[in-house]
C-alpha cells in the first residue's frame, strides 16, 4: 500500500464554486449529434508552418463514422482564420476511430509530424487497428490490423527510440483471449509499410485487467532508455517494467476498488533530480469519499532503486462520485516558476449534481492547489480527458487542454476541447484555525488579486480575532501543518513577517470584534521580496496575534493561498 508524505484534498465544498477559477482561452468543439469532441487531444507541433503550435483533437463517434481534427493554434491564440487544419475519417460507422490520438513526431520523412490514432471496431470477428496518420495530408499512411478476437484498444503513448533507428516509437495496448499485452510499435516501421512493425511485447503479470489502459514511459533509472509503465485498473495497480529488457522492475498497488492506474503520465522531471517522475490516477478511491477519487504523485528515482516511501504526494478528493483521477498528465509549466505542474480531471464532478466536471491544476514545487476550471453546464463532465498544449497566446506560460467529450455545447454529446490558461488565479483558504480564548474562530479572506502591475488593492484581511491587540501577517512560499502553541502553523520555513498593526474593534473588554488588514499588492510591487516579483509565484500567509487568555498567548487563523498575477 501507499504511504503519503504529503496529502492535499481535492478542492470540494471547502471553497466556493468561484475560489480558484480559471480563464478558458478558447474552445473547439463538435457541431454534430455524437461526435465526442475532446474524447482525446494531444498537442502536434506547428504542421502548417505559421509559427502556432497546432493540436490534434479526436471524435470517435459510436454512432457514426470516428474522425480526427487537427486545430489550428493561430486560431487557438488569436481567433483569426479558420479553426481546423484539416481532418481525416477512417474506421467506418461503429470503428470508434479517433478514441485514442498520439504525435510520434516526423516518422514519414516529410518534415510534418505524424500522428498514430486507434480504432476499436467491436463487431464479430473483431478486427482491430491503430493508423498513422499524415500531419502534411492528413491521409492514412499505414495500419497496425488485429483480427479475430485480439483488439488493440485505448491505451497509447510513446515510448522513445526503442529500435534506435533515430525515430519515436509507441506502445499500444492490447488485450487476445482474455490476456493483457503491450506492444512496442515502430512508427517508422508502419510508414514504410513493414510486414511486422511490433518490436516487443510485454505481457500482463495478471489477468486482462485492463492492463495498459493508463499508458506511458519515462526513464527512471537514468540509462537513456524510458521504463515502460502500465496501468492495471482491474486490480488497482501500476507495473513499471525495464526500458532495455522489458522485465518487471516495481509493482505499485493502490487500494482494491480504486481503479489506480487507470490514468497515469510519466514524462516529466517534477523534482530536478534528472529521472522522470510518476503521476496516477485512481477514480474510484474512496480516500476523501466514496468514489471521489484520487491522483497521486510517485518519484522516479526511488521507484527505480527500490527505495521506499515511492510517493511524494496524493490530492484525495472529498465529493463523492467525483472519480478525480479520470484523467491526469503532466504539463510542463502552468505558472512559470520552471518546475512541471500537474493535471486532473474530475468529469463527475458536480455543481448543484449536474456532473458540470471539474479540472485542478496543482503546482509541482509545492503540490498546493494553482486553480481549476468548472465546466459550463451540467452534463459536460469537463475532464474526462487532459492533455498537455502548448503557449498559444505568447504570455510565456503553458495551456492546457481539457476535454468534455458529452458537451452539448454545439450539439448533443457533440463534446467540446477548451483550452486553459491559469491567470488570473484566484486565492483559496486551507488549514485549520485555532479557536481563541473567547470561542471565537479567528478567519483569514481576501478582496481583489494579487498582482504585479494592477492598481487595485489586494487586501488580505482577519476577522474574529481578539480587538485591540498585537496582529501581524506572516507568509511563506510553501504550505505547512505544523503543531504551533495549541495550534496550526500553516507555513513552511522560511517564515517573513508583513503588516505587524493593532487590531481594530470595540473598546475594551475584550470581545471577537477585532479586525487586520494588509495590501499585499504595496510588498508586491515595492520590489523589495525578490521572490514575489515573478508572476505566478505561489504564496501562503495566515495572521498571528495576541489573545492573552489563550495557551501561549496567542491566536492563528486559517491560512490563505494565492498566486502572483501578471
Amino acid at each position: 500500500m501507499l504511504s503519503r508524505s504529503l496529502t492535499l484534498v481535492c478542492l470540494s465544498t471547502l471553497l466556493p464554486a468561484s475560489a480558484l477559477a480559471q480563464s478558458t482561452q478558447s474552445s473547439f468543439w463538435g457541431s454534430s449529434a455524437d461526435l465526442r469532441v475532446g474524447t482525446s487531444m494531444d498537442e502536434v507541433g506547428d504542421i502548417n508552418g505559421d509559427g502556432y503550435i497546432d493540436m490534434v483533437v479526436g471524435a470517435p463517434c459510436p454512432s457514426g463514422t470516428g474522425r480526427i481534427y487537427f486545430v489550428s493554434g493561430k486560431y487557438l491564440e488569436t481567433g483569426v482564420g479558420g479553426s481546423t487544419l484539416g481532418s481525416t475519417f477512417a474506421g467506418g460507422a461503429g470503428g470508434l476511430f479517433g478514441s485514442s490520438v498520439l504525435s510520434v513526431g516526423d516518422v514519414s520523412g516529410d518534415g510534418i509530424a505524424d500522428v498514430v490514432v486507434t480504432a476499436d471496431i467491436s463487431t464479430f470477428p473483431t478486427t482491430s487497428k491503430a493508423y498513422l496518420v499524415s500531419g502534411a495530408s492528413k491521409t492514412v499512411l499505414g495500419t497496425l490490423n488485429e483480427t479475430g478476437l485480439s483488439t488493440y484498444q485505448f491505451g497509447v503513448a510513446r515510448c522513445g527510440d526503442v529500435n534506435g533507428d533515430g525515430y519515436t516509437d509507441f506502445a499500444i495496448q492490447k488485450t487476445s483471449f482474455g490476456v493483457g499485452y503491450v506492444e512496442l510499435i515502430s512508427a517508422r516501421g508502419i510508414a514504410l509499410g513493414a510486414s511486422n512493425p511490433v518490436l516487443a511485447s510485454i505481457t500482463s503479470p495478471g489477468s486482462a485487467d485492463g492492463f495498459g489502459t493508463g499508458l506511458s514511459a519515462g526513464d527512471f533509472d537514468g540509462d537513456g532508455k524510458p521504463e515502460i509503465v502500465v496501468g492495471a485498473p482491474g486490480t488497482s495497480k501500476v507495473y513499471v517494467f525495464r526500458g532495455t529488457t522489458h522485465t518487471l522492475l516495481r509493482t505499485l498497488s493502490g487500494p482494491g476498488a480504486s481503479r489506480f492506474g487507470q490514468s497515469l503520465d510519466a514524462t516529466r522531471d517534477v523534482d530536478g533530480d534528472g529521472r522522470k517522475d510518476l503521476v496516477v490516477g485512481a477514480p474510484n478511491s474512496d480516500a476523501g469519499a466514496t468514489d471521489g477519487g484520487e491522483a497521486m504523485l510517485f518519484n522516479g528515482k526511488r521507484i527505480a532503486t527500490n527505495s521506499p516511501p515511492f510517493d511524494d504526494a496524493s490530492w484525495p478528493c472529498t465529493q463523492a462520485s467525483a472519480h478525480f483521477g479520470t484523467a491526469v498528465c503532466f504539463t510542463s509549466d502552468m505558472n512559470t516558476d520552471l518546475v512541471t505542474d500537474i493535471v486532473v480531471g474530475a468529469p463527475d464532478y458536480d455543481s448543484v449534481f449536474l456532473s458540470n466536471g471539474r479540472v485542478f491544476l496543482y503546482s509541482g514545487e509545492t503540490s498546493h492547489l494553482l486553480g481549476t476550471l468548472s465546466g459550463a453546464v451540467g452534463g459536460e463532465h469537463l475532464g474526462a480527458s487532459v492533455s498537455r498544449a502548448s503557449d498559444f497566446n505568447g504570455d510565456y506560460r503553458t495551456e492546457i487542454a481539457a476535454g468534455a467529450p458529452l458537451s452539448n455545447h454545439g450539439a448533443t454529446d457533440g463534446g467540446l476541447v477548451r483550452f486553459v490558461d491559469l491567470f488570473p488565479a484566484l486565492p483559496s483558504t486551507y488549514c485549520v484555525a485555532k479557536v481563541n480564548s473567547l470561542g471565537c474562530t479567528p478567519a483569514i479572506s481576501s478582496s481583489g488579486s494579487a498582482s504585479l502591475t494592477s492598481s487595485s488593492s489586494f487586501l488580505v484581511k482577519a476577522s474574529n480575532v481578539i480587538n485591540n491587540k498585537a496582529g501581524l501577517l506572516i507568509y511563506a512560499f510553501a504550505p505547512g501543518a505544523a503543531p504551533l502553541q495549541g495550534s496550526t502553523l500553516c507555513l513552511s520555513a522560511p517564515i517573513k513577517r508583513y503588516g505587524a498593526q493593532i487590531s481594530t474593534g470595540n473598546p475594551p473588554p475584550n470581545d471577537c470584534s477585532g479586525k487586520l488588514s494588509v495590501d499585499f499588492n504595496v510588498l508586491i510591487q515595492s520590489g523589495t521580496v525578490n521572490a514575489l516579483n515573478l508572476a505566478g509565484q505561489q504564496v501562503f500567509a495566515q495572521y498571528w496575534s495576541r489573545d492573552p487568555a489563550a495557551v501561549a498567548g496567542s491566536s492563528l487563523t486559517n491560512a490563505l493561498a494565492f498566486v502572483v498575477n501578471p
